[in-house]
This record gives structure tokens, C-alpha cells and sequence, in this order.
């Protein structure tokens, strides 16, 4: 789901992790590093930056490793504790809480009704001038 904001193209990862990517983002932005993707890969929350090979100031480079331990502790759907889910063939799922895993084993597309929801409150973030977002882990 591509979103503008500022020189970010995209986040590509569940809302659950926003308390965990937001505070990279903005103190990215602060020391002049720019983001250009948010996204999940093999379980756990990812950057990327332009340019690719660009100096990452030490503090920002340890908030991105604690942000990507982290992400692998906490459902990327909604935040709530969690852990790296295996699906068929092995496939490396983000994780999940207890509540995400059973929807999406019983065959109720969780993702599908997340990327909804995600897709409202981006609208709402883009139109608002600030946004505290929940009280999830950091």
C-alpha cells in the first residue's frame, strides 16, 4: 500500500509496529537520514534509505536494531504481544498475537480487514497534523 509522506514512498508494514517505526522515522528526519520504505521482510520490521549506502549516525543505526528485535515480539496487525509464525512450506509469517494467528488459521483473511483499517487511519494521519498513534510497545 503505497503512502506520500514527506520523502517516505511506502510503508509496507502492519499498524501494529507503528510505535516501533515512528520514532526511527522522525528522528531520521531529525539528523537529516532519509527513509524511504517501511517495510516487513521475513518477520521483521525493515528500512531503506536513499541513498542506499548513505552514513547512518550510530544512535539512529541502534534505534532501527531495537526496533527490528522488537517487531519480531509483537503482532504487526495490532500490536499486542506476539510471536514469528511459520506457514506453509516454512513461510516466515510475521507474527502474531494468539487472536490474528486463530483468525488466519480458521481461514479469515486478518491481513485483507488489517490493510482496511490500515488504509482508514492513513487517511486520518494525512489529514491530521499530528497523531500519537497507541500506547504500544517501544
Amino acid at each position: 500500500m503505497p503512502v506520500q509522506h514527506g520523502k517516505l514512498t511506502s510503508i509496507d508494514a502492519g499498524m501494529g509496529w507503528e510505535p516501533l517505526w515512528a520514532p526511527v522515522l522522525a528522528y531520521a528526519a531529525v539528523v537529516g537520514v532519509q527513509i524511504t520504505q517501511i517495510t516487513e521482510m521475513f518477520g521483521r520490521l525493515r528500512f531503506r534509505f536513499a541513498p542506499e549506502d548513505y552514513p547512518i549516525p550510530d544512535v539512529l543505526s541502534r534505534a532501527i536494531d531495537l526496533a527490528q528485535e522488537a517487531s519480531e515480539k509483537f503482532c504487526h496487525i495490532c500490536g499486542e504481544p506476539g510471536r514469528r509464525r511459520e506457514g506453509a512450506g516454512g513461510l516466515q509469517l510475521p507474527p502474531m498475537c494468539s487472536l490474528h494467528w486463530k483468525e488466519q488459521a480458521n481461514g479469515v483473511d486478518a491481513s485483507a480487514i488489517a490493510d482496511a483499517i490500515d488504509a482508514e487511519v492513513v487517511s486520518a494521519v494525512a489529514g491530521a497534523t499530528s497523531w500519537r498513534g497507541n500506547a504500544g510497545p517501544v
